[in-house]
C-alpha cells in the first residue's frame, strides 16, 4: 500500500463514500436490514458516511475498507453484518499527529 497525500485524499474520500452507499443500498434492496427497533438502515448508512467524512487523512484500514466495498459477499451475507464490518474499519484512530474533525 502507498501513502495517500491530503490533496488526493479528499476526492478519494468522496468516491469511497459514494461507492459505500451504492454497495449498502444494493445489499439493502436484496437482503433487507435487521437491527434494533431504534435503528434504521438509513441512520446506520448516514452514520457510516459521517464516520468516513471525519478522517482528515486516509485511515490505516483503507485497504481492507476498499476490499469490502469491492467484494462484500466474500465476507458478509447480511446488510447489518456488512455495516458492522465497515463500522469497525472506520472506528480506528487517525494517523499519529492528526485529529478527526468534530461531528
Amino acid at each position: 500500500t502507498g501513502v495517500v497525500d491530503s490533496e488526493s485524499w479528499e476526492p478519494l474520500k468522496r468516491h469511497l463514500s459514494t461507492q459505500m452507499v451504492q454497495v449498502l443500498d444494493l445489499y439493502f434492496e436484496e437482503r433487507g436490514f435487521v437491527g434494533p427497533v431504534t435503528e434504521t438502515y438509513e441512520s446506520r448508512r448516514d452514520e457510516l458516511e459521517r464516520m468516513l467524512a471525519r478522517f482528515p487523512a486516509a485511515p490505516f484500514t483503507i485497504q481492507r475498507f476498499t476490499e469490502l466495498l469491492l467484494y462484500p459477499r466474500s465476507q458478509y451475507q447480511a446488510t447489518h453484518k456488512l455495516m458492522n464490518g465497515l463500522t469497525k474499519l472506520l472506528s480506528v484512530p487517525c494517523a499519529r499527529g492528526m485529529t478527526a474533525e468534530p461531528a
